[in-house]
């Protein structure tokens, strides 16, 4: 029970309830505070009226010969409101109208003497008492003055007006009811969508991410599930890529352990000879685990959206072509050659440009023929620049391309011979690196190959291209 007081759906009733009920309750409010002003103004209405009337009956062709006489024509011809008495005083007598037919046998006229008299006695000329607008007229005569009093009862008015306003109040409270149940109706199909999006993270494991919210409609709450379902998708990626990660992580770890351990345990029994070559391949294999450790470092600072992964500087494209085929040359003993420069200024960070290329250019020295050359190019073209090393091997089989830059792959070699003359064999994470700088910089990495390159070998190109203005996030 306590869980409805705090949950969305008694949020959504509450505040319904609270707004209908604060719109009825000023409307009801303000509807009977104009009304019963209007009745108020009606009665003084009334009252003002009386004295403008007896002013014209003592304006009338032929005039009165005395003010008892103005007061009775008065009385005998006006006809008083069903709310309304009228009081003649004439030497401290008090007329009453006589219209029998007209008068309402619930209403004493006479009744209101004492409150008459007592209006007479006052100064004020009008005034209200008891609920009465009453109006004082006074009408000079020879012995001294007489009177016309006005007498306007609210009392029955003001009675209807709090028996509507009752009535309303009902009304209002149906009409609250009403809203209520409409409201709980309303919620429920509000919070349902929420309510799938809850039982599908119940469901969610680390083991079954396929669970989706339904998406109906095309409103906001549709937008929230496809969003909801969008960040699964992309949850369940990541979490194969990390399952894989760890996989091949593992799988490749195993070796180089399993290699270490072996020769630790000749040792004991090993010749010299035989323990300093157990050394070098232990220390070889550390080598390459360092390698590694380090490498899916690099990866995750690269992946780490608020890391310092790039340096990002305004580097002339020429210059840094250069310096990069410097370097190439100590990597292939001169086999490199530079056979495109382009010129301009480029936004990035040279080193992990440098870094990029020259791994492109140590795979190309690794799985090409021995002697043949190397060639490296830079070009600009469209707000972009291209970084790209082309080599004269085997090539890479199409098959293969677009899975080059994922970790721990490594690209095949139909060449046996190819194969022993590599002395050692990376981790596999080199071209992941290179994606990742290409990323970082707003760009991509790629690769390039003729399909028929095995019959006819024509080797392969590798790249990456970059904006000339930097678009790091």
């Amino acid at each position: 029970m306590n869980s409805f007081f705090v949950s969305l759906r008694f949020s959504i009733l509450a505040w319904i309830i609270v707004v209908v009920f604060a719109a009825l309750a000023s409307m009801i409010y303000f509807t009977d505070s104009l009304r019963r002003a209007d009745v108020h103004d009606l009665a003084n209405e009334a009252v003002e009226k009386t004295a403008v009337e007896v002013e014209a009956h003592s304006r009338l062709p032929g005039g009165h010969s005395s003010s008892a006489e103005l007061i009775e024509t008065y009385l005998s011809h006006e006809v008083p409101e069903a709310n309304e008495v009228l009081v003649g005083v004439i030497d401290d007598r008090l007329v009453f109208q006589q219209l029998d037919s007209l008068t309402r046998p619930d209403v004493d006229a006479r009744a209101f003497s004492p409150m008459v008299r007592s209006i007479v006695i006052s100064e004020p000329a009008s005034g209200i008492t008891d609920g009465i607008h009453w109006g004082k007229i006074t009408v000079p005569s020879a012995e001294g003055l007489d009177y016309v009093v006005v007498l306007v009862s609210t009392e029955q008015v003001y009675a209807d007006l709090n028996r509507q306003t009752l009535i309303f109040a009902g009304l209002g409270l149906i009409s609250l009811a009403m809203a209520a149940a409409i409201a709980w109706v309303i919620s429920s199909r509000i919070i349902a969508p929420v309510r799938e999006v809850a039982h599908v993270a119940e469901r969610i494991s680390q083991s079954n991410l396929t669970t989706r919210v339904p998406v109906h409609g095309d409103d906001e709450v549709a937008q929230l599930a496809r969003t909801f379902n969008h960040m699964l998708d992309r949850i369940d990626e990541a979490y194969r890529s990390q399952r894989q990660f760890i996989d091949d992580a593992g799988h490749e770890l195993r070796t180089p352990i399993t290699i270490v351990r072996g020769n630790l345990e000749l040792l004991d029994t090993a010749t010299p000879a035989e323990r300093e070559r157990s050394i070098e391949l232990c220390i070889s294999e550390l080598d390459r685990m360092t390698r590694m450790v380090n490498d899916l470092l690099t990866l995750a600072i690269a992946e780490s959206a608020d890391s310092d992964f790039l340096n990002i500087e305004q580097v002339d494209l020429s210059q840094l072509t250069i310096d990069i085929d410097d370097k190439a040359h100590m990597l292939t003993d001169g086999r490199s050659e530079v056979v495109g420069i382009g010129e301009g200024q480029v936004s990035c960070d040279s080193a992990r440009i440098t870094e990029a290329v020259l791994e492109f250019v140590r795979n190309a020295a690794k799985y090409s023929p021995a002697g043949s050359p190397i060639h490296i190019a830079t070009t600009v073209e469209e707000g972009r620049a291209r970084f790209t090393v082309t080599d004269f091997g085997a090539g890479v089989d199409p098959a293969q391309q677009e899975a080059l830059f994922q970790r721990f792959h490594r690209g095949s070699l139909d060449n046996k011979d190819e194969q022993e003359r590599t002395s050692s064999k990376g981790a596999g994470l080199g071209l992941s690196i290179v994606q990742a700088i290409a990323l970082a910089h707003g760009g991509h990495a790629f690769v390039a190959s003729p399909e028929n390159s095995k019959q006819a070998p024509q080797g392969a190109t590798f790249g990456i291209e970059i904006p000339i203005e930097s678009t790091m996030t």
